[in-house]
């Protein structure tokens, strides 16, 4: 049996949150704001307040926070290891 579909609201957005290629230049400008500039740190700080304005531009609203802290994450330290040194 398949499992019910999800509650309107409920679902991110298809595959939003699991293909980086499309928030890297979001990302990167975030990190250049004063709310973002704790993720040049390491261990990064704001990841969770990133994914919060990421769904808010993905979805209109933060529900789907959850969906992007792990891509939040790996783009924001991809950016910081291609930083280093330059």
């Amino acid at each position: 049996m398949d499992p019910p579909p999800a509650a309107p609201g409920n679902a991110p957005p298809v595959n939003a949150a699991q293909d980086a290629s499309g928030w890297y230049e979001y990302i990167l400008a975030y990190m250049n704001t004063p709310d973002g500039a704790g993720l040049w740190q390491s261990p990064a700080r704001g990841v969770r307040a990133l994914a919060r304005a990421m769904s808010r531009h993905a979805t209109g609203d933060e529900e789907a926070e959850d969906s992007y802290v792990s891509i939040a994450s790996k783009v924001a330290a991809d950016i910081r290891a291609t930083s280093i040194g330059t």
